[in-house]
C-alpha cells in the first residue's frame, strides 16, 4: 500500500492546500487534506461546539500524522495577515508531531522566522512552491529496490 502526504495549514489556505493536494495526487501520491465544510460548519457553532470540533479535528489530524501509513507531511504555509511563510499555532504542533514519528517534514513556501530554528534543526525541507523536490523524495523512497548485499559493509 503506498504512504500518504498529510497536508496541514491554516484554513485560509484552503484553496492552497486544495491545489497542492490536486497537484500530488495527480502524480500518484495519495493525501489526506482538510474536509471542504471543516471551516463552513463552525460559524454556526456556539463556542464550546467549536472548541470541541477543534479538539476532535485536531486529535484526529495528529494519529493520520503518526500513522505508518504517513510519508510526511507538506506544511502549506502561505502570507497570512501579511506575514510571509506563516505557521500557526496549530499547524506547528502537527510540525513537532511529524518530527517525533519521524515524518518527512515539508513547507510549501519557506521558513517562518518565528520558528526557524526549530524547523531547520527538525530538516524540515522549504520548497518554495515548488513541490517537485517532494514528489521527487517519495518517488524515490516508495519505488526505492531493496538491495540483496548491503554496500556498507553489513552482514551478507
Amino acid at each position: 500500500m503506498p504512504r500518504r502526504i498529510v497536508l496541514c495549514g491554516s484554513m485560509s489556505n484552503y484553496g492552497d492546500m486544495l491545489s497542492c493536494l490536486q497537484y500530488l495526487q495527480a502524480r500518484g501520491i495519495p493525501c489526506i487534506g482538510p474536509q471542504p465544510d471543516e471551516d463552513a460548519s463552525t460559524a454556526q457553532m456556539s463556542d464550546s461546539q467549536f472548541l470541541d470540533f477543534k479538539r476532535r479535528i485536531s486529535r484526529a489530524y495528529l494519529i493520520e500524522i503518526r500513522r505508518a501509513a504517513t510519508f510526511g507531511i507538506l506544511v502549506v504555509n502561505t502570507p497570512k495577515r501579511g506575514i510571509p511563510n506563516y505557521i500557526g499555532a496549530n499547524a506547528f504542533a502537527e510540525v513537532a508531531v511529524a518530527f517525533n514519528a519521524k515524518k518527512r517534514i515539508y513547507l510549501f513556501d519557506g521558513f517562518y522566522d518565528l520558528y526557524s530554528d526549530e524547523l531547520q534543526a527538525w530538516r524540515a525541507t522549504p520548497l518554495h512552491r515548488d513541490l517537485s523536490l517532494l514528489v521527487q523524495h517519495y518517488i524515490d523512497e516508495e519505488f526505492r529496490q531493496p538491495t540483496l548485499f548491503p554496500m556498507n559493509g553489513g552482514e551478507r
